[in-house]
């Protein structure tokens, strides 16, 4: 497994001095240099597990933008992955057929117009040497979509999420992370001690297929070959739990606890297909939090929240914690703000009869504890365009 430091680059090893192992590669045509550049420049490469996004739950766009601080907000069909208590408080059914969203990074866009100068005649030197320049930063593209239905007490929903993540960096070796998280939850609540109180639970199927590999530079053929490809492979169903609250004392500014309970006693995933191994079990994770609605004037309202997550888990502090506002013009605007382990995230989005469109940016310090360096930084851009029921 890879360490921090090579995804830093605080190690650096020359790339020169492998390039003549690799032209000798290629000249066996054992490794074609259009497959080299298809590898490393465009597949879904990881460097190392602090290098990946992962996720307790489906994250919405609206709460990424909020700072990922939703727990203790929770008041539309994003209930049934982040707290499902909220279901209780919804007066009205809603639904979404159509929701694709698209997410790339900065370091993505910079890559892709480096890569766009290299001609089809460059050689091996010339595109190890565009890695390198890109080493250390974190290239991630994504592609999801989550069709539900909901109402009051209740609500079902599907998620997929496709992410393709890559790091460059000057070992000549790369981690393998591509696949698919899919998520189908079926979620009930009910209000307690007059409408104070909500409490809601979530029954879920997961799965998850993919490919998650070390494979040095002269292995990559494996990917051309079907049966050594499906060793690599790593796929699972399994069945989890979810359980959440929300607590409102009073309706002044309506404070609310939040306390979300995810995947009770962890969930583990039994095989699936004619796949090589299991992905590991999702763990329990504790997440609270409190939200106040400061000021709700007529049509104008704004909220704020501040929550913790996976507070039982072994993670730094500082990626733990989140802060969330949004401010709301009626339906037909919304302005959210929020830090996100300590970066700045924020998000609009326009409600005009049936389309719904929505613009996020949020960011991910793939480091151990945030700040530590730099070039682990990762902001993102998404879109999503909604067609209602």
């Amino acid at each position: 497994m890879a360490s921090v430091g090579r995804g830093c680059a605080l190690f650096p090893h020359p790339v020169y001095s492998v390039v003549r192992e690799e032209k000798s590669l290629l000249s066996q045509n054992l490794i074609p240099i259009w497959f080299v550049s298809l590898s490393l420049a465009i597949v879904l490469v990881a460097v190392d597990v602090q290098a990946r996004d992962d996720r307790w739950t489906h994250f919405g766009l609206r709460p990424l933008a909020m700072g990922n601080a939703y727990v203790s907000v929770a008041d539309d069909h994003n209930a049934m992955f982040y707290n499902p208590a909220g279901l209780a408080r919804i007066q009205e059914w809603d639904g979404e057929i159509l929701n694709p969203y698209l997410e790339v990074s900065t370091n993505s866009l910079d890559f892709i117009e480096d890569a766009q100068n290299l001609s089809s005649t460059e050689g091996i030197a010339d595109i190890l040497s565009l890695l390198s320049s890109h080493t250390g930063k974190t290239n991630h593209f994504a592609f999801g979509l989550a069709p539900h239905l909901y109402g009051s007490g209740w609500g079902f929903a599907t998620s997929f999420y496709m992410p393709a993540t890559f790091v460059a960096h000057r070992y000549v070796e790369v981690e393998f992370k591509a696949g698919v998280d899919v998520m189908v939850p079926l979620s009930f609540a009910t209000n307690l001690m007059q409408d104070r109180l909500s409490v809601g639970t979530t029954l879920k199927v997961i799965a998850q297929g993919g490919i998650d590999a070390d494979l040095p530079l002269d292995s990559l053929t494996k990917l051309q070959n079907s049966e050594e490809l499906q060793d690599l492979v790593k796929a699972g169903v399994g069945v989890g739990a979810d359980f959440g609250l929300l607590f409102t004392p009073t309706e002044v500014m309506r404070p609310t606890l939040g306390l979300m309970i995810s995947d009770l006693g962890g969930t583990p995933y039994s095989p699936a297909g004619d796949a090589g191994s299991v992905p590991a079990p999702k763990q329990m994770g504790i997440h609270a939090g409190v939200s106040v609605v400061p000021y709700d004037v007529d049509w104008m309202w704004l909220r704020t929240s501040v929550e913790g997550h996976e507070l039982n888990q072994p993670k730094h502090y500082s990626k733990k914690f989140n802060v969330g506002a949004e401010l709301g013009l009626g339906t037909l605007f919304k302005l959210q703000m929020g830090l996100r382990h300590g970066l700045l995230s924020s998000g609009i989005e326009l409600d005009v009869g049936l389309l719904n469109l929505r613009l996020v940016t949020y960011a991910l310090d793939h480091g151990v504890v945030v700040g530590q360096h730099a070039r682990l930084e990762d902001r993102r851009y998404a879109m999503q365009m909604k067609l209602i029921i």
